[in-house]
C-alpha cells in the first residue's frame, strides 16, 4: 500500500526542510520540548471526542451544554489544572459553536477519524457530510499556509469520496471565531506537496531559521550542521 502524505507532513516540510530532513531521513533523536498547548489540545480533542460520541441526533441547547460539561469533568487530565480555567473557556466557546449549529444541526459522520484518496491522508477532527471542522486550540484571526494545506487536503479528499459539497472550517476554541477555507484549486496543494517532492529528489534541505526554532525538537541537532563535529554528532543521535 502506498503510503499517503498528511498535510501536516506538507507543513512541518514547508517551515523547515533541514528539520524533516533530521527527523524523517536522518532519524535523529529528537529532544522532547514540554508544550502545554499541545497537551491541552489533544485533552480538549478527546473531550470534543466524547461528546459527539453521547450527542443526540437532534439535541436542544441545554442537552449540548450539560453533555458538553460532562464530558469536560469525566475527561479533564488533572495534570492540566494550571489551565482548567484557560480549557474552560474553550469549552464555553465549544458550547457555543455547537448551539449555533442546532437550527441546521447535522449529525457528525466522522470524529478524530482517518480519511484519506490516491495520494492523501489524515486525521479529521468532524465532518457531518458537508462541512469538516478542525478545532484550534487557540485564537484565529485569519488562515494561514499550514491551515490553508490542512483543509483544502482534506476537503480534497471528502469530494473524491462523493461528498461534492464539502467545505471546511476551522474554530479557534480560545476566541470562538470560526474562519472557512477560501476556495483554492487542487493544482495550489499539488504544487505544495511538489516543492517537497523535489527537495527529497535533489537532496536540497534548506534551514529556515525562525521563532519557533527555540521549541524545535532537533534544535541541537541543527545547530552543528555546519562544524566539523556534524558527522559524529550526527552518528551518536541517530537511532
Amino acid at each position: 500500500m502506498t503510503k499517503k502524505t498528511s498535510p501536516t507532513t506538507i507543513s512541518k516540510f514547508l517551515n523547515c526542510p533541514f528539520a524533516y530532513k533530521l527527523k524523517k531521513i536522518d532519524q535523529v533523536a529528537v529532544i522532547e520540548v514540554f508544550e502545554p498547548r499541545r497537551n491541552i489540545g489533544i485533552n480538549m480533542h478527546a473531550i470534543i471526542k466524547g461528546y459527539y460520541t453521547h450527542m443526540t441526533s437532534k439535541p436542544t441547547p441545554k442537552q449540548v451544554e450539560v453533555t458538553a460539561t460532562n464530558c469536560f469533568k469525566n475527561l479533564f487530565d488533572e495534570s492540566l489544572n494550571e489551565y482548567k480555567r484557560e480549557m474552560q473557556v474553550m469549552l464555553n466557546n465549544f458550547i457555543a459553536f455547537e448551539v449555533s449549529r442546532i437550527p441546521n444541526y447535522r449529525v457528525a459522520e466522522i470524529v478524530e477519524g482517518w480519511v484519506e484518496d490516491d495520494i492523501y491522508g489524515g486525521y479529521v477532527d468532524m465532518f457531518d457530510g458537508i462541512n469538516g471542522y478542525d478545532w484550534k486550540g487557540k485564537s484565529l484571526l485569519k488562515l494561514y499556509d499550514d491551515n490553508l494545506i490542512q483543509g483544502k487536503t482534506y476537503e480534497r479528499i471528502m469530494k473524491n469520496k462523493g461528498y461534492s459539497q464539502a467545505c471546511w472550517n476551522f474554530v479557534g476554541l480560545e476566541n470562538g471565531k470560526v474562519l472557512t477555507m477560501p476556495s483554492l484549486a487542487d493544482s495550489w496543494l499539488d504544487g505544495k506537496k511538489a516543492i517537497m517532492d523535489n527537495c527529497i529528489v535533489t537532496g536540497d534541505f534548506p534551514i529556515k531559521k525562525g521563532p519557533l526554532c527555540a521549541w524545535c525538537d532537533v534544535a541541537l541537532a541543527c545547530q552543528y550542521k555546519f562544524k566539523n563535529l556534524w558527522d559524529d554528532i550526527l552518528e551518536c543521535l541517530t537511532i
